[in-house]
Formats: C-alpha cells, sequence, structure tokens
C-alpha cells in the first residue's frame, strides 16, 4: 500500500469563556418530508473543517494535498498539490476552500483532469455547504452569509455579520454569528425566519434532524449540549470538549481521554470506541473515521459505530 506523506498540525484553542447556559425558546420548524435535499457533505464533517467526504466507494482527504482513495485504502491518488478544506461532493464535482495568494480563502472547483483549482466564490470564506446546487458561505472580508449558485453568480446577501460553523438541517441553515457574543442562529434558505437558537456562548455547533448539538468550554459548565423541540440546553456530556460529530441520532465526540459514542436515543448510552490523543472525527460508509497522533506520526484510523472492524485505514508519516 502507497503511503501518504504528510503532517497533522492540528491545534485546539480553548478559550476559557464566562459562560452560562442560558436557554431561549426555539420554536422548531416544519419539515417537508416530500423533498430530497442533496448536500455537498455531512453537517459533522464540515464541522470537522470538511478534510474528509466520501461518495460511494470513494474517500476523499486532505493532508499535504487533496487525496481520492478507495475504500479499502490500497490505492490513491493526489488530485491537489496543496491543503484543501470544507470538501463538497455534488453531481460528481469536488468542492473546497484552498488559500489565495494573499493568504485568503476561496471556493474553488478541482478538476480531476489538470489538477487546477478554479476559482467560485473569493472574500475570504470562512466556511461553506452546497445544498440543491446552491453554495452557502460565510465571508470574512465582506462580513455575511451569501447564497449563490455554482458557478458564484449573482450572490444574495442571506445575515449581515460574520458567522461560522454553517449547517443545513430541514430548509434551514444554522450557525455561530460573532456579531451576538457567539450565539447560535437559524435561518431558512432565503435569509429569513430568523430565529436566536441559543443565547449563551458556542464554541462551536452543529444540527442533526432538528436538533442542534454545541459545545461549550467555559469557567463552570464545559460540555457537549443540546437543543431540540423543548428550546432548552440540555446537558448531555459534563467534559471540556475537543471534537464532535453528530449523524442520525448519535453523537461522537472526543476528550483527553479518546473517542466516545452517545446515544441520543437510548438515554445517553455511552461506549468507548478509541483511546489516544485524537483530532478529527469523520463519518462515512458505515465507518467513523478519526487521525491519531503519537510521537510525529498521524494515522487515520477506521471503525465501525459498533466497535467492531477497528483496523488503521492509511499510515501518514511525518518527515
Amino acid at each position: 500500500m502507497k503511503k501518504i506523506i504528510a503532517i497533522f498540525l492540528v491545534s485546539m484553542s480553548l478559550v476559557l469563556m464566562c459562560c452560562s447556559c442560558s436557554k431561549t425558546k426555539n420554536p422548531q420548524p416544519s419539515i417537508d418530508v416530500t423533498t430530497q435535499t442533496k448536500k455537498g457533505n455531512t453537517n459533522g464533517n464540515l464541522l470537522a473543517s470538511g478534510l474528509f467526504a466520501q461518495q460511494g466507494s470513494e474517500v476523499y482527504f486532505s493532508s499535504n494535498g487533496l487525496y481520492r482513495i478507495n475504500e479499502t485504502g490500497s490505492e490513491w491518488a493526489q488530485l491537489y498539490s496543496a491543503d484543501v478544506s470544507s470538501i463538497n461532493i455534488t453531481d460528481g464535482n469536488l468542492y473546497c476552500l484552498v488559500s489565495a495568494d494573499n493568504g485568503d480563502r476561496i471556493i474553488s472547483k478541482i478538476t480531476g483532469e489538470t489538477g487546477e483549482a478554479v476559482k467560485i466564490v473569493d472574500g475570504d470564506v470562512q466556511s461553506f455547504i452546497i445544498v440543491d446546487n446552491n453554495i452557502y458561505y460565510s465571508s470574512k472580508a465582506l462580513g455575511g452569509i451569501f447564497k449563490t449558485d455554482l458557478t458564484g453568480s449573482n450572490p444574495t446577501k442571506l445575515y449581515d455579520a460574520y458567522a461560522w460553523n454553517i449547517s443545513y438541517d430541514n430548509g434551514f441553515l444554522y450557525f455561530v454569528a460573532e456579531d451576538s457574543k457567539y450565539n447560535i442562529h437559524r435561518i431558512d434558505k432565503n435569509g429569513e425566519n430568523h430565529v436566536i437558537v441559543y443565547d449563551g456562548e458556542a464554541l462551536s455547533a452543529t444540527v442533526d434532524n432538528g436538533t442542534v448539538y454545541f459545545t461549550v468550554i467555559a469557567q463552570t459548565g464545559s460540555g457537549i449540549y443540546r437543543i431540540g423541540e423543548s428550546g432548552k440546553a440540555e446537558l448531555l456530556v459534563e467534559a471540556i470538549p475537543m471534537r464532535i460529530n453528530v449523524l442520525n441520532g448519535y453523537l461522537y465526540y472526543t476528550t483527553a481521554e479518546g473517542l466516545f459514542k452517545y446515544d441520543t436515543a437510548k438515554g445517553g448510552n455511552t461506549i468507548k470506541l478509541a483511546e489516544g490523543s485524537i483530532n478529527h472525527i469523520y463519518t462515512g460508509g458505515g465507518y467513523i473515521y478519526y487521525t491519531l497522533n503519537n510521537a510525529g506520526t498521524s494515522k487515520l484510523y477506521r471503525i465501525k459505530p459498533d466497535a467492531t472492524g477497528a483496523e488503521l485505514f492509511l499510515t501518514l508519516v511525518s518527515e
């Protein structure tokens, strides 16, 4: 098996904030169950910087370049020579954030034939998600959340402030906004029906089937919370959280002690999936993927959600 030579330099800035887990009324949006939504990646993977995506039997992964890897990890090909993030795949086309010459991050389409990055959206983009052939993105330079088509034409401003952790669920966008002391907000796809979902300070946030999951690091009250139909913040895990990923009612999270799975539908039944210093967590193809750093060597592992099938998927050795 070929080895990808890379270094994972991932840092987590744990800023202590005075935070009370305040609550705000959160009316649940109506859900159109007749509409099939096509997203470029899962909310949880994009929360993990979007360094990973899977489509069918192919895995896309960024580490000192963007690679396409078969599902067994035995074959790979480099698609782009520099690091990317916020990987989105739609209709077989690959979109991601790349660094421009001035250091700004721009949304680009990667052409597999030439390995070139074709600019779609500039403006120092913090994060984006593709939903039904529309790009929803947050621009630091322009100070807001915007909507545009896959060509980047005629962008429309949806929210007038810088934000991050953009997620999409059942017709609504969720995000953490800088202008409101890091509250969690929700708007519809046209920028209307604005609701403050959580009026405390959130470090990161994502959404799964109408329930918002978020992390808080504070002098008191650090942990992982959720807000569902009640509109009240509920503490799920009392710990200093490092990373979270949520998919289909299962919360995957890391602390200093390892990787855990929390079943939100079964009273918080928790099992430990892996030990060690873990960076990002990804989901794809029926597996949980994660990186484990140890003595200068990074490895990409995977395990099934029932804690079986644990294996080393790729070895990433630093020089």
